[in-house]
């Protein structure tokens, strides 16, 4: 997830940071208030969105610039050195397109699984109750896909297609990966 790449660039170069969990819906107005304060010119056309580091008086969102951020200011060798930025930018980028497609068929899978609901309440209601706040549980979930854009035309077929192609990439880039490398471009950092 977006969230889990920033803290892995944060907790790389050993930068301090409080993990506050973001509750969809109930969190926005803390979060765009957040993202006003970061914002050159207030903000108002970006979507409020995690992962979104506050570092004194700087405001940093995206993954990305949360990584990029830690380079400047971590004291580790940098996550993505000036002669590797493009490539690591666009493996980024890629991830992105991958972790979006598949929001999209989660959340799509989850108003379609009254299972999957009661599941996404079970740390606001005993399992008993579940069943009772399912209603809550879908206009949550409505409102995470309208938020992200994803409409009724949004199908499976459409995401399945967006992650093929690129996770047949990633897989022809690891196989080509010399000595059994870990690591998609040879090394870490």
């Amino acid at each position: 997830s977006w969230s889990e790449r920033a803290r892995w660039a944060l907790d790389h170069h050993r930068l301090p940071y409080q993990p506050v969990e973001h509750m969809p819906m109930l969190g926005e107005r803390r979060l765009r208030r957040l993202m006003k304060r970061g914002a050159p010119g207030g903000g108002e056309d970006r979507k409020a969105t995690v992962p979104l580091l506050v570092a004194g008086d700087v405001v940093v969102t995206e993954s990305w610039n949360i990584a990029r951020h830690a380079d400047r200011t971590g004291k580790a060798a940098a996550l993505i050195p000036p002669d590797r930025e493009a490539a690591i930018g666009e493996w980024s980028e890629l991830g992105d397109r991958m972790n979006r497609s598949i929001r999209a068929l989660v959340l799509r899978a989850m108003l379609a699984s009254p299972a999957a609901l009661d599941e996404s309440t079970a740390g606001i209601a005993p399992r008993p109750l579940r069943p009772l706040v399912r209603p809550m549980a879908r206009i949550g979930v409505g409102y995470l896909a309208r938020k992200r854009g994803l409409g009724a035309g949004d199908d499976e077929a459409r995401h399945e297609s967006l992650l093929v192609p690129i996770l047949d990439r990633l897989r022809g880039a690891l196989a080509a990966l010399p000595g059994g490398s870990p690591y998609l471009l040879g090394q870490f950092g």
